[in-house]
């Protein structure tokens, strides 16, 4: 075994029943042969699992999914242990990861063919046969996770797997630099299916009924934007259908061109009408986009080289414990961004540069305990990845984080009432550059051991410039002296009052 295979237990969020949902406690995955445990950061929820919780789902009704049910197919996280020895050029312990929902037999014929996607012993985690990775740790097949570069965007590693089916959508449909395309529906996969056409076709339209989205289809690069019944004829070369409307089929076909190309990204239930001789008569290929299980390493690329962006299109960000909340944001149905994230305690914040502040959606009821706000600052601009945990501190943690670092007003958390000064004591003005306590420098380590009862902590690699270091500020609305510290004459570290 390689790195420290946790036992015990852990949380998982999964579906107990037809409109249920709860945050479990239940074992951590045991080691097996050939596999990795990784500890999850975010989760996307999204349609398919809506439909698991409502009872719709193909797998649920074929008998492949039973309650309870840890759901969570779109995901990443850190590598935490290796059951054996980890094959040549395999992630490393710590190191950032996307698990590939499609996990093939690698035995059957299809699968020697190269056809993994079409595996007759195919699992698929978070929807049958593999447990899913909304839960503090995922146990998985080491072939089926690819690598992260840790300067990828915030929030991109949970965008990863919708976006693969997008790319292969635009592969087999043999997208060319001259196509006009449109792309129907404005939900993840359609805005991301914008931002890739506008980057490599000649024009791209957005269709869609969601004024909000539209708007984000034009900030995305859309050269027009239309209303689903005033959509544009026979005017487009590829049409990619990501809206999962039954009757966006029909439209689609109405939309292609002679000898165009129309690929089925949404899953659509019901039935339609069409008459199948206009296919022939028109020369339309009609593609069904199954996965793109093949894509995820050039996927990561698109995300790290800007070409796909991932932060506008997410709403909310919820913490593990706001699984009910989620399902019902997406019940309800959401104009505009269309992406909700649940968080297992992983970085919140993978890239943080001076001056940046926390994003209005990291709400602080989302956070946990409410003891503890951070202020973070960075030493000076660097271009390092920020390891950011929502790892717990106990008393002795709190009390151990006594340090200093270069001045900074740091970032608070939107929609904290007791937002006060707490930089500085009386006769220290505050000033930049000013040297306070009540700081830590945490390295790799530590941070992966504070599993306490209090609080959020952020660290990051101490073995190289770019020094993100967290300040634990007590959040209480009481006034009260600050403790000084009986060395230094700087006020000390709060008061851990977790006991």
């Amino acid at each position: 075994m390689k790195g420290n295979w946790p036992g015990g237990t852990m949380r998982a969020a999964r579906i107990t029943g037809l409109g249920r949902t709860e945050l479990a406690t239940v074992p951590v995955p045991q080691p097996e042969a050939g596999t990795v445990l990784v500890r999850t950061r975010q989760v996307g929820v999204c349609g398919t699992d809506l439909e698991i919780l409502h009872g719709t789902s193909a797998f649920l009704q074929d008998g492949r999914i039973t309650f309870p049910h840890v759901f969570g197919h779109e995901w990443y996280g850190e590598v935490a242990a290796y059951a054996d020895e980890p094959p040549q050029g395999a992630p490393a312990v710590g190191s950032l990861v996307v698990g590939r929902t499609m996990v093939p037999c690698g035995r059957c014929d299809r699968c020697h063919a190269g056809r993994t996607q079409m595996c007759a012993a195919l699992s698929e985690i978070g929807l049958y046969g593999l447990q899913g990775a909304a839960a503090d740790y995922v146990r998985v097949p080491v072939h089926a996770l690819t690598p992260l570069p840790p300067t990828l965007p915030r929030y991109a590693g949970a965008l990863i797997e919708p976006a693969v089916s997008v790319v292969e959508a635009f592969e087999r449909a043999r997208l060319r630099f001259d196509d006009r395309v449109a792309v129907i529906g404005t939900g993840t996969m359609g805005l991301l299916a914008v931002q890739f056409a506008h980057r490599y076709a000649a024009a791209v339209d957005a269709v869609g009924i969601d004024e909000a989205g539209l708007e984000l289809a034009r900030r995305f690069g859309a050269n027009a934007v239309h209303h689903a019944d005033a959509a544009p004829q026979g005017a487009y070369s590829l049409v990619i259908e990501a809206s999962g409307a039954a009757s966006a089929f029909t439209g689609a076909l109405r939309m292609a061109r002679r000898g165009a190309r129309v690929a089925l990204v949404g899953v659509a239930r019901e039935p339609v009408s069409f008459v199948p001789g206009e296919l022939s008569l028109q020369g339309v290929d009609v593609l069904g986009i199954q996965h793109g299980i093949s894509h995820y390493d050039r996927t990561v690329a698109l995300f790290a080289q800007g070409a796909l962006q991932a932060e506008p299109l997410v709403a909310e960000v919820l913490a593990a414990e706001s699984v009910g909340e989620a399902f019902a944001l997406l019940e309800r149905g959401r104009s505009g961004p269309p992406k909700i994230l649940l968080d297992f305690g992983g970085p919140l914040l993978p890239r943080l540069q001076q001056g940046e502040r926390l994003p209005h959606r990291l709400r602080r009821k989302h956070l946990g305990h409410q003891r503890f706000r951070l202020e973070r600052t960075l030493r000076e601009q660097r271009d390092r990845p920020v390891v950011v945990g929502d790892a717990v501190l106990d008393a002795e943690h709190v009390h151990a984080l006594e340090g200093e670092f270069p001045g900074d007003e740091g970032d608070r958390l939107p929609g904290d009432p007791h937002q006060r000064d707490t930089g500085t004591a009386p006769g220290h003005p505050q000033r930049t550059g000013e040297r306070r306590g009540g700081t830590g420098r945490l390295d790799h380590q530590r941070v992966g051991a504070l599993r306490g009862s209090v609080g959020v902590v952020d660290g990051v690699c101490t073995e190289a410039p770019g020094q993100l270091q967290a300040r634990l500020v007590d959040a209480d609305p009481r006034p009260r002296q600050p403790r000084t510290g009986a060395r230094t004459g700087r006020p000390a570290a709060p008061s851990c009052r977790c006991r």
